[in-house]
């Protein structure tokens, strides 16, 4: 009957069958891609099926989104099912708010009330035999600094954070001065809150101390500085800015004192709860990083963590395999006791799962024992994600104790 019909009917069928076919197409696009990005994660699961799991499986999750029971759960039910183990939780969000009891920082206005969240977190999670690291930053907040204006970071010409707040992501923040003594009392002391009052596993700092974008220009720093070097700055701070006669030194200044901070940390912690894993968030970039006051090579070659977690956040799989490689190399010179933990996801978050794993398989061909993925927010927009990361993780499981 086809036949008989006019070209001009035949090309408007065509047109419609195939306007049928895209939307068809369409419509499933999203499940034919998934199904394929399924099979190329098992292809690779494959490749590390005859290999022990990472030992450290670990997660960040931002408290924030989840402030009820009923979510709290749903995560680590998620991370138990996929076998993860670790879970590091910002209990002090941005060091703006607390998701737990604290006589340091304001309670987070979307926390429950009837309910500690980190004592309900702790017990959940260790029932599924999930760590606990609590994710810690040193940042301040306004109403800290207004009650101590004398901690407030200050800018090199002399203002304040508090009347000019550092704004990194759009919101306000308040970094403190790390040399200040009352302010490492502080922190001290809101550690050993968490230490002493909960069961938790572990602790990582975030990188937030103060020395950050060109800031803590005050004159503890100065007097401080010309102390340990004997010398006089003639022109304060223009001689330690970039580009200044005595920059290289105030670097090395910056680093002394967090390092020999993190040690009285360290040391003052593992007193209270000597089993604890204590460990630092870092990037792979040293020199940059020396910038801001934190040289993981000093903090390791002294042992003041018994970890370094290494950002290293990248879409490029060979660039974070060559990286990790690399820190560890320099890391095992220094200090072999100190592991070095890659984190990867951030820059991942707009690709499927399969990357994702790309990326975990590579790193435990390579030798690599121990990663951590951020964040839970990421996993959970991905569709399968989670599933991906189970799958993984069960079939070298089996394998380890066949």
């Amino acid at each position: 009957m086809v036949c008989g019909l006019s070209l001009k009917t035949k090309l408007s069928l065509v047109a419609a069958l195939l306007m049928i076919f895209l939307s068809v197409l369409v419509t499933f696009y999203g499940d034919i891609m998934y199904c394929m990005d399924r099979l190329k994660v098992r292809r690779m699961i494959r490749q590390v099926s005859d290999m022990s799991v990472f030992k450290i499986r670990g997660i960040y999750a931002f408290p924030g989104r989840w402030p009820y029971k009923d979510e709290m759960i749903k995560l680590l039910d998620n991370m138990a099912k996929s076998g993860f183990n670790v879970i590091l939780w910002y209990a002090n969000e941005d060091g703006q708010r607390a998701y737990y009891k604290s006589k340091f920082y304001p309670y987070a206005p979307s926390a429950p009330r009837d309910v500690d969240p980190l004592k309900v977190l702790i017990e959940e999670a260790h029932r599924r035999g999930i760590k606990v690291w609590i994710w810690f930053s040193f940042m301040g907040y306004r109403d800290l600094v207004l009650r101590h204006p004398k901690w407030a970071a200050v800018y090199p010409n002399g203002t304040s954070v508090i009347d000019k707040p550092y704004r990194p992501w759009g919101a306000d923040w308040y970094p403190l001065n790390p040399a200040h003594p009352e302010v490492q009392e502080f922190w001290e002391q809101a550690i050993l809150e968490l230490v002493e009052n909960y069961d938790i596993d572990g602790i990582n700092f975030q990188d937030d101390f103060g020395y950050i974008d060109s800031i803590s220009y005050d004159y503890i720093n100065k007097a401080m500085f010309e102390k340990l070097f004997g010398i006089g700055i003639m022109r304060w701070p223009e001689d330690v800015l970039p580009g200044g006669p005595l920059h290289k030194s105030w670097v090395e200044y910056k680093c002394r004192v967090i390092t020999s901070f993190v040690k009285r940390l360290y040391r003052r912690v593992k007193s209270v709860k000597p089993n604890i894993v204590i460990s630092l968030a870092v990037s792979s970039n040293l020199q940059w990083f020396r910038e801001r006051g934190v040289d993981w090579v000093m903090l390791a070659r002294e042992q003041c963590v018994d970890a370094l977690t290494f950002m290293l956040y990248s879409d490029n799989t060979d660039w974070v395999v060559n990286e990790t490689l690399r820190v560890m190399n320099i890391i095992k010179e220094v200090n072999p006791n100190v592991r070095v933990i890659p984190i990867i996801g951030y820059e991942l978050r707009d690709d499927p799962p399969s990357k994702w794993i790309e990326q975990a398989v590579a790193l435990r061909k390579a030798g690599v024992e121990d990663i951590i993925v951020f964040w839970a927010r990421g996993i959970d927009s991905i569709k399968g994600c989670w599933e991906a990361f189970g799958e993984l993780f069960s079939s070298m499981r089996r394998s380890a104790q066949s």
